[in-house]
């Protein structure tokens, strides 16, 4: 073997091991639960977490700055004693150690400070009447104690990002140019980040607190009475036995557990484990298999009606209902996974794949009569949000159904000693989630206190010239830099902060830049380097991880297209018309022109119309589809030209050849 090959062996070796470990680490969470009596104080902290949050959700929240301090206050105890230091070689002890418990002490002295001297911090001035010693000790620890959290439960990256953003808050006075900070004092800069609305205790923690814990524990009760199972064997009878039908079941179930879940990550391992063997078996390649599921999974953000914690931190920052969210996200979300769906069906004609018998596979009425009363709670969650009743007590409703839906069968009852367990399970799910927030809470504050959102606005408004194109590209680039390696709330939360206003300011409507800043923050978790979904499905498929991150990109590419086509055609994000001046004319045909170039997008990045198409045919199409992403009748015009074009020289070319030489003619299925 040559020099070069046995360096791209080793560089291929180093790359398995890499997604192997990160499938590890995602599929397998890193806590621990301890053992003795310890065991049953996580038990307790855990069920009175989840029974304040449901007590509250039902009689009403406390004053805000009292609901999240207990709220994280929780959280951190909870951390402490389950994501607990690692000893020699990275091994966790069956019990905390010395530091935990000081750890533990640490987080709920600088979480309730505020709870226990409420009275005096509300009625101080703010920059004017001085902090007490408490309150300087209890807001440094909080600080710290929220970035040791991040570090155990999310990643070091995102905590080492808020101290870059901390350091930039105070040190950022004496820089010169554009981005200089104004001056500013340690003290003011505590008060922002601990004390303000802005900070740690600001609108993500606050939407933690109010309305994602509620959806986490929906998803684990609805998780315990099997309603991802019914889901699963849905998407097998509708689609099974397609054309490239499991990569079909993937995309369908994927989007269904992103409708309830909302979590990428989740619904990666949790139907992967299921859809990549299955595509595997039927002829698609590992990492295609991968990368196929990394793409549908992240869908699950987009997907309503739940969407995830990021979806509620973006009502609450629009000052929106929650359900204008879930609205304006229909139309993107059906063609972020039309896109996906047609690039499996171009690949399975290309390859020649072979059906899953119907025999062995649900029959879909049968299966829907059999498990049709599980759907009852999301039923039941969606009547409350389309009647008027807040967030909070619909997601409560939802959850306290799916106790009597439970019981309609034995095997899925929610018993006193299950609810327990469903309680400790929601609560110990909710945590990555509570850390990241709470430190993003931390850049938060560091951006309203040296206006670097506005500095960074300016500068992007400024270098694109009154281009909105050009604007788009930048923010789309920011966005996907700054949720490198980060979960996909806080990316939000950080590129809604920073890249959102630009959009604003050159005369986006707020909700289009928001929804734009959103997606391209969920598309890191598929985007080169990191690609943190890509990395861990690969670990499962067996697959290259760098050629799953490529497959998963371009299988996503409609999702990279779908943000620049509603920013241009706002309509999109109305579906019921319900802006002034809007026009169904309007909506139906921006709506079929996405449809159609994203379908011969993914004919082009495929090579498969009717057969195999020469490289002219694939350049030709891929230009069309650019013209029917464009808002204008003359680029629709020559787009669909395009496309007939295309599709009339494929027939003349298919019907010259002999009969069979056009599956024969099939590229080479890794000639990409």
């Amino acid at each position: 073997m040559s020099e070069p090959e046995r360096e791209d062996g080793l560089k291929a070796s180093i790359d398995e091991q890499r997604g192997a470990r990160e499938a590890e680490r995602l599929e397998t969470p890193r806590y621990a639960m301890p053992e003795g009596v310890t065991r049953q104080l996580v038990a307790v902290i855990a069920i009175c977490f989840a029974a304040f949050q449901l007590y509250t959700a039902a009689f009403g929240l406390y004053e805000q700055y009292i609901q999240r301090s207990v709220h994280l206050a929780f959280g951190l105890a909870l951390v402490a004693l389950t994501f607990r230091f690692r000893g020699r070689g990275g091994r966790l002890s069956r019990a905390p150690g010395i530091l935990d418990w000081l750890y533990f002490g640490a987080c709920l002295f600088a979480s309730l400070w505020v709870v226990y001297d409420y009275d005096r911090l509300m009625e101080r001035i703010f920059f004017v009447d001085p902090l007490s010693y408490g309150d300087y000790a209890a807001g440094i620890l909080l600080i710290l104690v929220v970035l040791e959290a991040c570090r155990r439960t999310v990643s070091w990256e995102l905590s080492l990002l808020s101290l870059a953003f901390l350091a930039y808050g105070y040190w950022g006075q004496f820089m010169s140019g554009d981005f200089q900070a104004p001056p500013s004092t340690f003290t003011n800069l505590l008060e922002n980040v601990y004390l303000s609305g802005d900070g740690i205790l600001g609108v993500p923690l606050g939407v933690s607190a109010s309305y994602v814990f509620l959806f986490i524990l929906f998803g684990a009760f609805i998780m315990r009475i099997g309603l991802m199972q019914f889901l699963s064997d849905v998407s097998l009878a509708i689609a099974g036995g397609t054309t490239g039908g499991p990569a079909k079941v993937a995309v369908l179930c994927s989007a269904f557990f992103g409708t309830l879940s909302g979590s990428g990550i989740a619904n990666a391992i949790t139907t992967g484990s299921f859809t990549i063997p299955l595509m595997k078996r039927v002829g698609y390649p590992g990492h295609f298999a991968a990368g196929v599921e990394a793409t549908s999974s992240m869908g699950g953000n987009i997907m309503p009606p739940v969407m995830g914690a990021a979806a509620f931190v973006m009502a609450d920052l629009l000052g929106i209902d929650y359900l204008q969210v879930v609205v304006a996200a229909i139309i993107p979300a059906a063609l972020y996974f039309f896109g996906v769906g047609t690039m499996v069906h171009f690949e399975a004609l290309r390859r020649g794949l072979e059906r899953l018998p119907r025999n062995q596979l649900p029959r879909l009425w049968p299966t829907f009569l059999h498990g049709w009363y599980l759907l009852l709670p999301v039923a039941v969650l969606m009547y409350f949000l389309t009647t008027g009743w807040s967030v909070t007590f619909s997601g409560l409703m939802a959850t306290l159904s799916t106790i009597p839906v439970s019981w309609v069968r034995k095997e899925s009852r929610i018993t006193p000693r299950r609810l327990y367990e469903i309680l400790e399970f929601g609560a110990i799910t909710a945590l990555p989630v509570i850390a990241a927030v709470a430190v993003v809470g931390i850049i938060i504050g560091v951006i309203a206190h040296t206006g670097l959102a506005v500095k960074l606005a300016f500068a992007i408004v400024n270098f694109s010239q009154g281009s909105l194109f050009v604007t788009l590209i930048l923010a789309m680039i920011a966005s996907l830099v700054l949720g490198l390696g980060l979960p996909t709330t806080p990316t939000y939360i950080i590129v809604a902060a920073l890249t959102a206003p630009a959009l604003i300011q050159y005369g986006l409507d707020p909700i289009t830049a928001h929804f734009f800043v959103f997606y391209y923050g969920i598309l890191a978790d598929i985007t080169p380097p990191t690609a943190i979904a890509s990395y861990a499905l690969a670990g499962i498929a067996n697959a290259n991880p760098k050629r799953t991150m490529m497959a998963a990109c371009m299988i996503a590419l409609a999702g990279y297209i779908v943000p620049f086509v509603f920013a241009f055609e706002p309509a999109m994000l109305d579906p019921f018309l319900r802006k002034e001046g809007a026009s169904f004319v309007a909506l139906l045909s921006s709506v079929f022109s996405a449809a159609v170039g994203i379908g011969m997008l993914s004919m082009a990045l495929i090579g498969w119309m009717r057969m195999a198409m020469s490289k002219a045919e694939r350049l030709a199409l891929g230009a069309g589809a650019l013209f029917l992403c464009a808002p204008e009748i003359t680029s629709d015009l020559i787009g669909v030209g395009t496309l007939a074009a295309v599709f009339v020289v494929q027939s003349v070319r298919k019907a010259r050849l002999p009969a069979g030489a056009a599956a024969a003619a099939r590229s080479d299925p890794d000639d990409r």
